[in-house]
């Protein structure tokens, strides 16, 4: 469409004639018509051309020579605008040929018509914008082309084929104002001083070689030459930058001068010299590398690029040694290829400007120099952190080993698992922290050193491991520690409340003074001695002796240490809630907050023990305190009753007085066996002693008495038969004798065997009422008599097939009570009686032989009561037979049933006796071994002459001087052993209780106690 208009602005553009309006002006020469011609100026030349032909016909020929000269033009004009109109219409977007066509029609003449004027210009312009552009664009790509390929110098040569670009128009708009043309002027010879400096043979061989002897020196590893060969590159660059900067100030310039063109003419667009020139300059953006600018930028960027490729590829042989050791001089090495690989990139520095700064297309090696560098030197912290860690966990291992051995420094090895679990955690420090996504320079990561950061997480993955491991493990250690030392807290609390009721309780052997001296100056010692007094119980029969006291101050030492240990407990829960809570590795440990929690909770059961064992402590307390008031209680009562018996010993109600006595034993006996105190016992046992001794010899004096009228009414009994009453009284006078004489008295011994001697020969021969059989015993003897009166009345009356039935009968009742009682002397007579009724001739005959066989039955102790019985029975039956009474009498006489006749040899034996018995006593004074000896020399006298007075009244003097002489009392421990004997014996234990009363007898003071003898009796008896 465009192409069409243009081509009818075309046609009728050259179907019109130049219209020539005459104008009054001054005549001019052939000469100055030529130089309207020359200027293209046709219209006023044809026009003075015919002014002159008009005046100067004479030169027609001349005027006509010019005229077609400008006809001729004119017909070139034709030509060309043919042509135009043509390509118009056949090739309408060739800008290129439209405007240098157009460009040929402006310089046909100089003033055409403004209609063709116009359309010349408008199609110029149309076609000049579109084909300068075109070219300008070709041209800033292929500046940047031959950048980009290293052909700098051709590269600002292709720019420079730009500069005519609207060059004509400018400086055709602007002929009259030389202000402008000349400062555009300056500054493009500012830029050919610039570009020839640029393109100046040697300029850049020699700048490359500086770069390529330093590339050189960094292959060859040859660290200081590369140093001071950037030095020198630098300083080559300094100068580059200079001369950079130089163009981008003519570019500057350039922008400038166009602002200025823009103030004077508004119509000034981008499609003009001067924004073309600065564009060839700096470039332009849609082109990279484009332009003067781009090519000295890619001078550098090349320049720079190799330095850096040599320096990155030694930095990557460096960084591989890693692979072998991750060491300082590893780091050392990449830190000095980093610091040249940025030192070379800080060339870029040298490019910065207020405007066209150079960009550093390298600027992510800064990135992955500082991630090299950084990761590098993080690797080796973390490797000497490794190694630190395993250090520190080996002491750590140890210092658990003397923990576990518990060599006495449990509370300073505590102390250095702390420390070094605090050390070991700042060591590690927090991972998260530590990944290297974590550090402002990750963001350089570069997959050429994925290995080393593959290593790094490695090491920091087993740092954390190993950390995990040894907190773990010292955590373990510390609250196993501090879990058993509370347990050994409360142990050793509780080890003195155990020691207390040991103390409470007894022990079988008594303490020392000075040990409880040493308890009582320092209760805490009571635990050395705690087993120290607890003798086999067996050996020293389970006597205990108590100390409430001390225990009561054990108790209350137990109190102190369980409100100290609970302290200590408190103080153990801080300590580990302080450090597990200061460190959140810690906290965030699973396993290590487990072990807490369960430290915690061990340690909180030892406390509620512990407060558990202040209550029951108080209370253990108060049940020694209680002990200590039974003592005290016991011990008040124990001093009444010894008042009481002393006050009775003054009424000689001596029943009372030992009563009293003993009562007053058993309460001081009770107070001690509640709290010992041998201060106490050594001042109860004298005067309980003492006092007992005051009874004995007083009472003594009326048991004589009262034992010698027992003993003559004893013997009047027995002499008159009645031998249960003469042992009655004989018994009497025992007990009696034995309350003040330890010693039986042998007048009562003899005269209670003779009684003894006849009870046991009748024993059995009456059936006593209170016998459990008597009922039937006597039914059958009744029976046995009818039976008895019925036979012998059958036989009076001559039937003695009857009557001796009936006998039958009774022998068979008699029988059954023989079976029970077989020396009944009823059933015996009752016998012989049926026997000699029954056949009188044989009975008679028999008679003799029976009384020889009681006779020879009496002379054998196995028989003898047996014999005695019969020969009794005899002479019941038959009083008068020949000799049976006397042999009864000299029987008597040999089984101690009656005294022998006393003969004058006797007699005189006991009054020798009794007289030197009398010389003892005279002279004994208080002498009781020479008493002893009279009282001896008296019994024997007695024992030949039991009816004697004057032995009789000698014997009751000895005994009353020489006093009662049975313990009335035993000590204080005496009795106890006393009442465990008896408790013994009762529990049917009689080897227990027989040992303990054999341990008594081994005292020389106990001989005398009656009812240590008693027991002793019972013993045997038991045995």
């Amino acid at each position: 469409m465009k192409g069409k208009t243009l081509l009818c602005f075309a046609v009728v553009f050259f179907l019109t004639l130049p219209c020539i309006f005459a104008q009054e002006k001054e005549d001019m020469s052939l000469f100055e018509i030529d130089r309207l011609i020359r200027r293209t100026e046709y219209d006023e030349a044809l026009r003075q051309l015919n002014i002159y032909i008009e005046k100067n016909p004479e030169n027609f020929d001349n005027a006509q020579t010019r005229i077609k000269r400008i006809m001729n033009a004119r017909n070139q004009y034709s030509i060309l605008a043919s042509k135009l109109i043509t390509l118009i219409q056949t090739d309408p977007g060739n800008n290129k040929e439209i405007y240098e066509i157009t460009a040929q029609l402006e310089k046909f003449e100089k003033n055409p018509s403004d209609q063709n004027l116009q359309f010349v210009a408008d199609l110029k312009k149309s076609a000049e914008f579109n084909y300068f552009r075109a070219l300008f664009l070709e041209i800033q790509n292929e500046t940047a082309a031959r950048s980009l390929a290293g052909e700098y110098v051709a590269a600002v040569e292709k720019a420079k084929e730009g500069f005519w670009l609207y060059r004509d128009n400018f400086y055709d708009q602007w002929e009259n104002n030389p202000e402008i043309t000349g400062a555009v002027d300056k500054t493009l010879a500012q830029l050919d001083v610039r570009l020839n400096e640029f393109e100046e043979k040697n300029y850049l061989p020699r700048f490359n070689n500086l770069i390529n002897d330093f590339i050189k020196a960094v292959r060859a590893e040859q660290y200081d030459q590369a140093l001071n060969r950037l030095s020198e590159v630098e300083e080559s660059f300094k100068h580059y930058t200079r001369l950079r900067q130089q163009i981008i100030d003519v570019g500057t310039s350039l922008q400038s001068q166009f602002a200025e063109v823009q103030k004077l003419d508004s119509d000034s667009t981008d499609a003009s010299f001067l924004p073309f020139m600065f564009r060839f300059v700096f470039g332009v953006d849609s082109v990279p590398s484009s332009g003067i600018l781009g090519a000295v930028d890619a001078q550098w960027n090349s320049a720079v690029g190799k330095m850096n490729e040599a320096v990155y590829a030694v930095l990557l042989k460096k960084y591989s040694g890693y692979e072998t050791a991750i060491n300082q001089p590893l780091v050392t090495e990449i830190k000095r290829y980093t610091s040249l690989d940025r030192r070379v990139l800080d060339i870029y520095k040298l490019g910065l400007s207020d405007s066209h700064a150079l960009k550093n297309p390298y600027d992510e090696y800064y990135g992955a120099c500082s991630y090299i560098q950084n990761l590098s030197e993080s690797a080796l912290r973390l490797t000497q952190v490794r190694k630190e860690i395993i250090s520190v966990t080996e002491t750590q291992q140890k210092d658990i080993a003397r923990i576990k051995a518990a060599d006495g420094n449990e509370t300073t090895l505590i102390k250095r698992l702390f420390d070094s679990n605090d050390k070991i955690i700042s060591l590690a420090g927090v991972k998260s922290d530590q990944h290297i996504a974590s550090y402002e320079w990750s963001s350089g990561a570069r997959s050429d050193f994925s290995g080393l950061s593959e290593a790094y997480e490695t090491i920091l993955d087993d740092i954390f491991e190993k950390t995990e491991t040894a907190l773990t493990g010292s955590w373990a250690e510390i609250t196993e520690y501090y879990s058993k030392d509370a347990v050994r807290i409360y142990d050793s609390a509780f080890v003195y409340y155990n020691c207390a009721d040991k103390y409470r309780t007894g022990f079988f052997t008594k303490i020392p003074n000075n040990i409880l001296s040493e308890i009582n100056r320092d209760v805490s010692k009571s635990l050395v001695y705690q087993n120290t007094f607890n003798a086999n119980p067996e050996l020293d029969f389970g006597i205990v002796y108590s100390y409430p006291d001390i225990s009561y101050s054990i108790s209350q030492y137990t109190k102190t240490i369980a409100e100290k240990g609970i302290a200590s407990l408190n103080g153990y829960d801080s300590v580990i809630l302080e450090n597990f809570n200061s460190r959140p590795q810690q906290k965030e440990n699973i396993e290590i907050q487990e072990l807490v929690n369960k430290a915690q909770e061990n340690i909180a059961l030892e406390r509620q023990k512990l407060t558990k064992l202040i209550t029951d402590s108080q209370a253990q307390a108060a049940v020694a305190k209680n002990q200590m008031t039974a003592a005290q209680l016991a011990r008040n009562e124990a001093d009444l009753r010894y008042s009481e018996a002393q006050n009775a010993l003054r009424r000689e109600d001596f029943d009372t007085a030992r009563k009293k006595l003993q009562d007053a034993l058993s309460k001081y006996d009770e107070a001690l066996m509640n709290q010992n105190d041998e201060t106490l016992r050594s001042e109860t046992d004298r005067k309980l002693q003492t006092l007992g001794e005051s009874i004995a010899k007083a009472e003594n004096e009326l048991v004589v008495r009262e034992v010698r009228d027992l003993k003559t009414r004893a013997k009047d009994a027995y002499f008159n038969g009645r031998f249960d009453d003469a042992e009655k009284y004989l018994n009497q006078a025992k007990i009696r004798w034995a309350v003040t004489n330890v010693n039986e008295d042998e007048e009562i011994t003899n005269l209670l065997n003779f009684v003894n001697t006849a009870i046991s020969m009748k024993t059995g021969r009456e059936i006593l009422p209170s016998a459990p059989q008597y009922p039937e015993m006597s039914q059958l003897l009744n029976m046995a008599y009818q039976y008895f009166d019925e036979g012998s009345r059958k036989i009076g009356e001559g039937n003695r097939t009857g009557g001796e039935a009936d006998l039958a009968l009774a022998l068979e009742s008699i029988q059954k009570l023989q079976y029970v009682y077989p020396l009944n002397q009823e059933a015996s007579i009752l016998t012989l009686r049926i026997n000699r009724l029954l056949d009188p001739k044989k009975f008679t005959d028999e008679f003799a032989q029976k009384i020889e066989m009681a006779k020879m039955m009496c002379k054998s102790k196995d028989t003898r009561q047996e014999g005695y019985a019969n020969l009794l029975d005899y002479y019941e039956l038959d009083p008068n037979y020949k000799g049976l009474k006397d042999l009864i009498y000299q029987v008597e006489i040999d089984i101690g049933i009656r005294q022998k006749p006393v003969s004058n040899t006797g007699v005189n034996r006991a009054n020798k006796l009794i007289a030197d018995a009398q010389k003892i006593y005279n002279s004994a004074g208080n002498d009781t071994a020479k008493l002893q000896s009279a009282l001896a020399k008296i019994d024997e006298a007695l024992a030949l002459v039991s009816d004697n007075k004057e032995a009789m009244n000698l014997k009751d003097k000895i005994t009353t001087k020489i006093g009662g002489n049975t313990s009335t009392v035993l000590s204080t421990e005496d009795e106890r052993l006393y009442q465990l004997a008896i408790q013994r014996l009762q529990n049917n234990n009689v080897v227990g209780a027989n040992a303990i009363v054999e341990q008594l007898l081994k005292k020389p003071a106990n001989a005398n106690s009656q009812k240590i003898k008693d027991l002793k009796n019972k013993i045997e008896a038991r045995s």
